[in-house]
């Protein structure tokens, strides 16, 4: 039994492909740790990390079929990225197929790829333990500076990472969700009222 899983959960985790299984450990045990370190509910970071990418391996018609039939909020973006709908569809799957009642686990689950505005601190271990699994290093070559930043402070480093990653986007040309914008601003709100 893998810790903090029911077993649904385990079965579900067990159907995903294996280098799946690979990452959502490796973000497991970052998320352990960074909520160890923030003082931050360890448990429901785990529960929250190991389930992050329920959905991931549903394909993108399926996704926009699913997220469509269960009244999802569907922006434009992620109409022509519906790979970005494996959150929110992954936390309507926890909170339908598996019990999962857990809103900050659910809220974890749907942004964990976009982020988005007034996130818990639940939400923020999650969303910085998918980004800082080691295998993601040649994608985010700023990863250990986003790594000691996310030790010493959560907003920091969200706001570290969605400012580079935005520009990265606007750079190349690409989409950009428009929850990830709203996360970037309020975290500068914050910021600045400190």
């Amino acid at each position: 039994m893998i810790s903090a899983l029911t077993p649904e959960l385990e079965a579900r985790f067990r159907r995903l492909p294996r280098g799946l299984q690979a990452h959502v450990r490796r973000v497991q045990r970052i998320a352990v740790e960074l909520a160890n370190h923030h003082a931050v509910d360890i448990q429901r970071a785990e529960l929250a990390a190991l389930c992050h990418d329920i959905a991931r391996a549903i394909k993108g018609e399926e996704l926009l079929r699913r997220a469509k039939e269960w009244g999802i909020p569907l922006h434009p973006v992620e109409e022509a990225l519906p790979i970005l709908l494996h959150g929110p569809v992954g936390a309507e799957i926890l909170r339908r197929d598996c019990a999962v009642e857990d809103e900050d686990v659910l809220e974890a689950v749907r942004w964990h790829t976009t982020s988005s505005r007034g996130l818990s601190a639940i939400s923020k271990v999650v969303f910085l333990a998918d980004k800082l699994d080691p295998s993601k290093a040649s994608r985010y070559p700023y990863i250990m500076q986003l790594q000691a930043l996310a030790r010493k402070d959560l907003d920091k480093a969200m706001l570290f990472f969605l400012e580079r990653e935005l520009a990265s986007h606007v750079v190349r040309g690409e989409l950009i969700h428009p929850a990830s914008v709203e996360a970037r601003n309020d975290l500068l709100l914050a910021n600045a009222r400190r």
